[in-house]
């Protein structure tokens, strides 16, 4: 049969639908990109195992770092002060302070307080025949810590036993 414009009908294909395009020989399939995986909270594996090592290798050099560390009371690094090792803090005690805290002999007949903020000493108990006096003795008195630490512990009756 003819049509309007003299020529065959030919394949018409009704207006709005279309024909899905064909590939061509040897042309590959697109490819829609791949999913994001989402995190999860069960992850297992490697990664626990090496958070694992590093934590280890972390609390080492921490370890190590404490042991280089300067020796601090409050906001003082005693260390730097220059304080004798005799009149280091003793453990945990209840006398600190923010400023001073007390130090014991080691027989616990006599105390000497260690006053930062002053940068004294100061003889608190005295040990039985002790030639005393109580009282302060400045760092700067005595020219140095070290002096004015041998000068107190004279003053208290002090014993390295």
């Amino acid at each position: 049969m003819l049509g309007a414009d003299g020529r065959d009908d030919e394949d018409l294909t009704p207006v709005g639908v279309q024909k899905k395009p064909t590939r061509k020989k040897g042309q590959a399939k697109s490819r829609l990109p791949k999913k994001v995986k989402k995190a999860g909270f069960n992850r297992k594996g490697g990664r626990r195992k090496r958070n694992k090592v590093a934590k280890i290798a972390k609390k080492a050099k921490e370890m190590e770092e404490a042991a280089t560390e300067p020796c601090r009371h409050g906001s003082y690094d005693l260390r730097a002060l220059g304080i004798p090792k005799d009149a280091l803090p003793q453990g945990d005690k209840a006398n600190k302070g923010a400023h001073s805290y007390t130090v014991a002999s080691p027989g616990n007949e006599c105390a000497v307080e260690v006053l930062l903020r002053n940068r004294a000493f100061y003889s608190k108990r005295l040990a039985t025949g002790a030639p005393g006096p109580r009282g302060q003795v400045g760092w700067a008195t005595f020219h140095g810590i070290e002096a004015a630490w041998s000068e107190v512990k004279k003053r208290v009756g002090w014993n390295d036993q």
